[in-house]
């Protein structure tokens, strides 16, 4: 009859998804290939459908801690990078940070995605991370503003030594101007205006328009 050739094909179905659950759950523990264990996975779970068994349940919590803890690792890599890169370069690396912060959030995002709980303790340490760098990139834009500035300035220096008397008014407060943009641009990237390179920065500013005023002074008392 029917009915029993329908009974005898679900009990194969589920013997089967029993058997690659299994499976699946023996892959999870002993093998580092996390995508292999979730193909693994889906295939026991579609074989009759989405039906609750103790090896798919068990296999998804080993894979999804396998995952976390294996996010956090390549997290620490990315952070462990970046440091490295800060530590032999001399300008600031907002970039760097920036970059740092996009992988950090892929891979959680990716780990969550194949079943990694998103409370697990070593995705929440990747979070903190993320959040560290995040931090990062903002004071090294603060710190990118405040190289610029004193780069311009110095070079506004130079140009005005050469001059045999009073250097021309002018050049200081575009060099103010540019400074200012500057600190403008990065506090909307997210830098804070209340960080020290960027007030820094501001003071510089703040410098050349007032040696435009004295060269400008000087200048009127030659005439």
């Amino acid at each position: 009859p029917r009915h029993q050739c329908f009974r005898r094909l679900k009990k194969m179905a589920i013997d089967a998804t029993v058997w690659w659950a299994q499976k699946a759950l023996h892959q999870a523990q002993v093998s580092d290939d996390m995508m292999q264990t979730h193909r693994l996975l889906e295939m026991s779970e579609n074989i009759i459908g989405r039906i609750k068994n103790s090896y798919i349940i068990e296999a998804k919590k080993v894979l999804g801690s396998a995952m976390a803890e294996h996010v956090l690792k390549n997290c620490r890599e990315i952070k462990r990078k970046d440091e490295e890169l800060v530590k032999w370069t001399a300008r600031a690396q907002p970039e760097s940070a920036r970059t740092c912060v996009e992988l950090i959030n892929s891979q959680i995002k990716i780990a969550v995605s194949m079943g990694a709980s998103p409370k697990h303790d070593s995705l929440a340490e990747a979070k903190h991370l993320s959040a560290q760098l995040s931090l990062e990139e903002k004071a090294r834009l603060a710190q990118r503003a405040l190289e610029r500035a004193r780069a311009r300035k110095e070079a506004e220096e130079r140009e005005a030594n050469k001059c045999s008397g009073i250097p021309p008014v002018g050049p200081a407060s575009q060099v103010a101007e540019l400074i200012y943009k500057e600190v403008k641009s990065v506090v909307a990237d997210g830098a804070l205006r209340s960080h020290p390179s960027i007030q820094e920065a501001l003071k510089i500013a703040k410098e050349m328009l007032d040696l435009d005023v004295l060269r400008r002074r000087l200048l009127a008392r030659e005439k």
